[in-house]
């Protein structure tokens, strides 16, 4: 994620998806820190998008986990 080489999305699962959602807690998301991108995941990922001013689309890609390491805030719905 750290290096956006990866795409992330609901269904997602594994470590890349534990870092995520480690940054987006850091960001301030109250969400849990399982691996699975589920719902949860999905909302947290289009706080940060929306905080960043990006699309807010759900998909961790390059601009998304970029403004997360910058330490994006994550916005509510």
């Amino acid at each position: 994620v750290q290096s956006g080489r990866l795409t992330l999305r609901q269904g997602s699962e594994g470590p890349a998806v534990r870092h995520l959602q480690s940054l987006l807690v850091r960001g301030g998301a109250g969400i849990g820190v399982d691996g699975d991108f589920g719902r949860a995941t999905d909302g947290a990922v289009r706080g940060a998008q929306r905080a960043a001013g990006l699309d807010t689309d759900g998909v961790v890609g390059r601009d998304t986990a970029g403004a997360l390491s910058r330490g994006v805030r994550v916005s509510p719905a």
